[in-house]
């Protein structure tokens, strides 16, 4: 890391998820960088985008774009060291990083690579260095030459706290897409109390839904065989969202705090990063790879257990400071065994607790990163 202070230009919003309110980003971020004694200018980009004036997306990403230089320019060339973004093709146009070209060094930071063409296609090329999440994410910015880093995410050990007291035997908290509703269904269905809480776990008595259980069933049936699959799996996911709803209780979307207060009383916390490209269960590829969550339970002293993925081992020794598990017979198993067997899980989760503390805060993907760019940038 370099020995001196950075004046860092951040553009940046505090949600990192569907939450209303959200500043997450901020906790982990900015809050870091400021922990490390670096200058920071911050430029909240949701915030400035819902105050634009133009009409279309299209003009206001022009705007947008423009006001961001306007507020960087306040300052004269050579006073930052960084821009450090986190922006996609949906808010900026491609001319923000080549107006930046000379007078600082850019760097923007990306996590959905299943995305790749919705949100960074287009700027990705232009900025000095873009960072990315998953390995075989560098293969998509390498298709349009771009330069590219692999910054993994993280979690910050000043909001997320390791609790004494895990009143939570089991908890789940995140969406309910793709496959995750059937997991947690089959280990509700053996008798294991999770505490469920996320986006589109509850099923309303609605128009909507009525829709989805009734009608649903007949587009399939009429839908082309191409697409069938992918419409079977999304009704299938509604249906048994439906059945929770009526056998157990589940709770909705968590504020910043709740989630963390909520991973940090939890025994046991599950994680599910599988996706497919816009969840279309049609694409052949799967995504694997880690998510916030594998970072933020460890770091908040509950025992993690999360699917098997290659990324995984390049964090955590498996069996030892987390437990990953291959498919539904293999979670089962082993959330039935350190149900039974609470002690051998809690050496677990203070080893990777104690893992994520030393190797997997913000501020060490930052001293990292900075050092790439002293090597690399000459920076």
């Amino acid at each position: 890391m370099p020995n001196k202070t950075l004046k860092i230009f951040l553009v940046i919003s505090g949600s990192a998820s569907a939450v209303t309110g959200s500043e997450v980003m901020f906790y982990n971020v900015l809050n870091s960088l400021e922990k490390m004694g670096h200058e920071i200018t911050l430029l909240d980009y949701k915030k400035e985008w819902e105050n634009l004036s133009s009409n279309t997306d299209e003009q206001k990403k022009i705007e947008l774009s423009e006001l961001i230089l306007k507020e960087f320019n306040k300052k004269p060339i050579g006073f930052y060291n960084l821009f450090l973004s986190f922006l996609t093709d949906l808010y900026v146009i491609p001319e923000l990083y080549k107006d930046l070209k000379g007078k600082c060094l850019t760097v923007n930071w990306s996590c959905n690579s299943h995305q790749f063409n919705d949100l960074h296609r287009d700027i990705s090329p232009v900025v000095d260095l873009n960072t990315y999440i998953t390995l075989d994410h560098k293969d998509l910015y390498d298709s349009v030459n771009a330069e590219s880093y692999w910054m993994p995410m993280a979690a910050n050990p000043y909001y997320y706290k390791n609790n004494p007291n895990k009143d939570i035997d089991i908890s789940f908290i995140g969406t309910a897409y793709y496959k995750r509703p059937y997991y947690i269904w089959r280990l509700l269905q053996s008798g294991y109390d999770i505490d469920i809480s996320g986006v589109a776990w509850n099923f309303d008595k609605n128009f909507l839904n009525f829709i989805r259980i009734y009608i649903y069933p007949t587009v399939i049936a009429l839908s082309k065989d191409s697409n069938k699959l992918h419409l079977i799996e999304n009704n299938t996911r509604v249906n048994i969202i439906r059945l929770i709803n009526k056998n157990w209780s589940v709770g909705g979307p968590l504020s910043d705090n709740e989630y963390a207060d909520k991973l940090s009383r939890s025994y046991m916390t599950l994680n599910f990063p599988e996706a497919r490209n816009n969840h279309n269960y049609m694409d052949p590829n799967m995504i694997w790879g880690v998510n916030f969550r594998d970072f933020e339970a460890p770091m908040s002293g509950a025992l993690l257990i999360t699917q098997f993925s290659k990324e995984l081992e390049h964090f955590y020794e498996d069996g030892k400071e987390v437990i990953s598990f291959n498919n539904e017979h293999e979670l089962l198993d082993k959330v039935h065994f350190y149900s039974r067997n609470k002690k051998s899980g809690e050496i677990i989760a203070q080893a990777g607790y104690e893992r994520a503390i030393k190797d997997h805060t913000w501020e060490s993907r930052f001293s990292d990163l900075f050092i790439y760019l002293k090597k690399d940038f000459n920076f």
